[in-house]
């Protein structure tokens, strides 16, 4: 089984490196492999992981880049007020782009700090707990001392009783 996880992992990686009509059929086609699926399951990555590693990135530079010459391209109006057009919508573009990654990096600030947060939780337990077990050995060794002085007294009381 590990055999053919390591022979599909190298398939995918030729895949990874073929031309981008070929990779993207062959992408489709492997995620709806169950093989590819056990394989990924198997080594702790989910499908929605293993899609966001195979979509194109192409629609997304479409995305990115289109809407401000196409805005020029359709507008009335003379090249100037088609150029002021353009740079506008780019600049809008631009900080709407800026500002969904101040999201995601305020985002995955605050999750570090929930993480962080958690350590230092899971760090005052650890040192209550040893603070704990600390008190163990004197009360295991009070315990033995105990022991050992109510036997000496049961075998002092007869001696003691003679006397």
């Amino acid at each position: 089984d590990a055999a053919a996880a390591r022979r599909w992992y190298r398939r995918a990686e030729r895949e990874r490196r073929r031309p981008f009509e070929s990779r993207r059929r062959n992408a489709r086609h492997l995620l709806s492999s169950r093989r590819l699926q056990r394989w990924t399951v198997a080594r702790g990555k989910t499908r929605r992981q293993i899609r966001a590693v195979v979509r194109t990135p192409r629609s997304a530079l479409a995305r990115g880049a289109l809407p401000a010459p196409a805005a020029a391209l359709f507008c009335p109006g003379g090249f100037g007020f088609r150029a002021v057009l353009a740079t506008a919508v780019a600049a809008f573009q631009t900080a709407y782009h800026l500002t969904k990654a101040e999201l995601a990096v305020a985002r995955a600030t605050d999750a570090v700090a929930d993480k962080a947060r958690t350590a230092a939780i899971i760090d005052a337990y650890a040192n209550q707990a040893a603070r704990v077990g600390a008190l163990l050995p004197f009360t295991s060794a009070l315990a033995g001392l105990c022991a050992a002085a109510a036997a000496a007294a049961v075998e002092v009381a007869p001696i003691a009783a003679a006397v």
